[in-house]
């Protein structure tokens, strides 16, 4: 029983993300490294708005109706 005890409390410490303290695990906000978990997110969201900005996206190249049924793909541009 006490292994079922310590295997909760070190996947609900360590692994699960808390949606209280901004979906981050317990042991990252009792070692200060919210802030920089934070940071990290915000830097990748702003990639990823930069990226569909800038048009790189999944865009078909090609008529939709007309050219689906012929086996046209959409493509990265």
């Amino acid at each position: 029983m006490a292994d079922l005890v310590e295997y909760y409390n070190t996947i609900r410490n360590t692994i699960r993300l808390h949606s209280a303290i901004g979906y981050i695990t317990s042991k990252d906000k009792l070692k200060g490294r919210a802030e920089a978990v934070f940071a990290a997110r915000e830097a990748h969201r702003a990639r990823r708005q930069q990226s569909w900005r800038s048009g790189r996206r999944r865009q078909c190249q090609h008529g939709i109706s007309e050219k689906l049924s012929a086996g046209y793909r959409c493509t990265m541009v």
